[in-house]
């Protein structure tokens, strides 16, 4: 249980108590938020928000299927389990994941497709955190050259 006595910093929003998701007060896909609730996902760079108790429950569903992702000899796709851990939170807990809009001022409510390839983004950087490939960063988009920008040349000779 959340503790609703902790200190809230000046960039927090007011505190809500978690809900169960009903027709009523769950948000639909690409409303816009202003306050999200404690069981949301709010995806924001901001690091304020890593102690959201929504994030917090996120990343602890991520490390808690993390081993199924890195157990070679598991059968069930990244895909699977991505939707699990979605409804897990949005069934479940009642949340919705939220994609940060900074020219509205708030946050998007994202679809349950793109609720599910955040998810698969996740595990597959926390995968390779844990193996220690390159830093554990997956880039969603494509990294593109700057203008004028030339491809190096790899030292061949040897």
């Amino acid at each position: 249980k959340m503790s609703d006595n902790k200190p809230r910093s000046k960039f927090s929003h007011p505190p809500t108590k978690p809900v169960k998701a009903t027709a009523e007060n769950k948000p639909s896909s690409g409303e816009l938020i202003l306050n999200p609730r404690d069981v949301d996902v709010v995806g924001t760079k901001r690091r304020v928000w890593q102690t959201h108790p929504g994030n917090a429950f996120y990343r602890e569903m991520i490390l808690k299927y993390l081993p199924l992702v890195m157990n070679k000899n598991n059968q069930t796709p990244s895909r699977n389990l991505s939707t699990k851990i979605v409804d897990i939170i949005t069934k479940d807990r009642g949340a919705v994941f939220l994609k940060q809009e900074e020219e509205a001022g708030g946050w998007i409510v994202m679809d349950h497709a793109a609720s599910i390839n955040k998810v698969q983004l996740a595990l597959k950087n926390a995968e390779m955190k844990a193996r220690g490939v390159d830093g554990g960063i997956v880039n969603s988009g494509s990294k593109k050259r700057k203008k004028g920008g030339k491809k190096k040349k790899r030292d061949r000779s040897a």
